[in-house]
């Protein structure tokens, strides 16, 4: 069984760190951020983020992932693979054990 959690935002920031390179920053317009993650600690948890365009994502070692939510809360997680799970969804896969 899952264990969601979930924020209204309006856009998400995805960001890379490579030692000895400046960051890089890609901020997307999203309608939504879920965090799904399994009871029992089994499977790796993941975010979905919905209303997003997902055709134009580059292909880049994205590790971090920042958002407010529309109550005003700054959220950063770790996370490591990006991927489209349709024209307007993606998925990103939480670091394992990171804490939200």
């Amino acid at each position: 069984m899952d264990n969601d959690s979930g924020w209204a935002a309006q856009d998400i920031t995805l960001i890379t760190h490579q030692p000895g390179a400046p960051d890089e920053k890609l901020t997307l317009s999203c309608r939504w951020v879920e965090l799904v993650q399994a009871w029992n600690g089994v499977r790796d948890a993941y975010f979905l983020i919905s209303g997003v365009e997902t055709s134009d994502i580059p292909q880049q070692p994205w590790v971090f992932v920042t958002f407010k939510d529309v109550r005003g809360k700054t959220h950063h997680y770790p996370i490591e693979g990006v991927s489209a799970q349709g024209p307007h969804a993606l998925r990103l896969n939480r670091t394992p054990h990171s804490a939200p």
